[in-house]
């Protein structure tokens, strides 16, 4: 295997170890285990236009700050008692 630079993939930096990077590429698998839900869930996610992700080939990855600014829009505001 070629070693390919973070260029080759729009800058983004690709995972090559077994654990996460912090703000690398995630597989599905990995962004479920983040979020704490199942890959079902990402898979609806995705479809709903909810979470950012990128393919490459047949395979998809998430961009983890991406990930984050995407869901923060969703956050609700908390109100005090």
């Amino acid at each position: 295997l070629h070693s390919r630079r973070a260029a080759d993939f729009g800058g983004y930096e690709m995972k090559t170890t077994k654990e996460p990077q912090k703000d690398g590429l995630l597989n599905k698998a990995d962004l479920a285990k983040r979020l704490a839900c199942s890959s079902r869930t990402i898979d609806n996610w995705m479809k709903l236009g909810l979470l950012p992700y990128i393919k490459i080939g047949f395979s998809v990855r998430f961009y983890w700050p991406d990930v984050k600014t995407a869901l923060a829009k969703y956050k609700v505001a908390e109100h005090e008692d």
